[in-house]
């Protein structure tokens, strides 16, 4: 038994989350369930063709996450807008309610997917509201092209909103939730996914129901892509199967294509990691030429190569440094197969709880 007294950083630190484990003297081995008392509303779902009949009761709830994996933290995930450089949709599944995504004012539908990376037959979606939301929409996909309407409700500022799924639910890779409330601002805390039993179907070993929540560990070697199914976000993009996630999927037969003039993508290593080197796979449109550009918190960027002209195919840029964040700047639009970097973790990042009660 020891006694912790401070976390002493010789020179300057962050830290996203500081988590400490372990047993008290003299407790009994046994764990307590908690109850929060915080009031949480349940949304009745419904199918596509019945009117918005959802209702919202305020409830003491107890734990109903315990034991369960949120299938939603860490995974890719793609907004409409977004209101602030520190409002990404990134922080919508990071895992801490101290952050949120929000959508741009003038966004009429705002909405935001995540990618399960992995087919579930999801039973339940909680969502941490961040803000007042009217009227929204909880749907589902196999595809991220085609939508289908499972539920919907309205949520508080402060309120964590639980929609539970018809039994009759089919299994889907993609949850997507559509604010409806016109002139009204989307902002979201947290959104947790729950299934089953974990993925079904083919083409599901990217990611099971017990994937690990850390970041890569301190065993990690340059020989490692640290950006495959990180998060991202990119400037724009054309085709509704052409997203940002795309880019780093690991599939190269996939891409993220950009709008017209000067567009970006950055990728969130989710740890400071030192950067050995970059490969860019290039899809159907090269950009005139780019530049790669590092930052330690998505907002203040420093550039690491400037200027420098495409290779049609994968191409490799060396780079040094330390970043948390890699962001590739395109002139005249772009598209890429496979955004893949490489390096070694500066401190490895404290594991999560994956078995952690819904914080409401």
């Amino acid at each position: 038994a020891g006694r912790l007294d401070a976390v002493v950083c010789q020179t300057s630190c962050s830290i996203r989350e500081l988590t400490i484990h372990g047993d008290v003297p003299g407790a009994t081995t046994a764990t307590t369930a908690t109850t929060t008392t915080a009031a949480v509303s349940t949304i009745a779902a419904v199918s596509t063709t019945q009117e918005a009949t959802g209702t919202s009761t305020g409830t003491t709830s107890s734990t109903a996450a315990v034991n369960r994996v949120n299938l939603a933290e860490l995974k890719p995930v793609l907004a409409s807008s977004q209101r602030l450089a520190t409002e990404h949709v990134s922080l919508m599944v990071d895992a801490s309610q101290a952050t949120q995504w929000a959508s741009a004012t003038g966004d009429v539908a705002p909405w935001a997917w995540v990618d399960l990376l992995g087919v579930y037959d999801v039973v339940e979606v909680t969502t941490h509201w961040a803000e007042d939301v009217g009227d929204y929409e909880v749907q589902t996909s196999r595809n991220a092209v085609e939508w289908t309407t499972v539920a919907h409700g309205a949520g508080l500022s402060g309120q964590s909103v639980r929609t539970i799924f018809p039994e009759n639910t089919a299994a889907t890779q993609w949850i997507r939730i559509v604010c409806l409330s016109f002139g009204s601002t989307c902002a979201i805390k947290e959104l947790h996914v729950y299934d089953v039993a974990g993925p079904t179907g083919p083409g599901t070993t990217a990611s099971t129901a017990a994937a690990s929540t850390t970041a890569p560990s301190s065993t990690t070697v340059p020989g490692e892509n640290v950006a495959l199914n990180k998060p991202v976000l990119a400037s724009s993009s054309v085709l509704p199967n052409e997203y940002a996630s795309r880019a780093v999927d690991g599939v190269a037969s996939t891409q993220w294509t950009s709008g017209a003039g000067d567009q970006w993508i950055w990728v969130d290593l989710l740890g400071k990691y030192t950067l050995n080197h970059v490969v860019l796979m290039w899809g159907t449109q090269l950009p005139n030429s780019f530049n790669l550009e590092t930052s330690f918190n998505a907002v203040d960027w420093d550039s690491a190569v400037l200027q420098q002209l495409p290779t049609a195919g994968a191409q490799q840029v060396v780079l040094g440094g330390t970043a948390q964040w890699l962001r590739v700047y395109c002139t005249g639009g772009c598209s890429i197969q496979e955004l893949q970097v490489y390096g070694t973790p500066v401190n490895r990042r404290l594991e999560q709880e994956v078995s952690a009660p819904i914080l409401v």
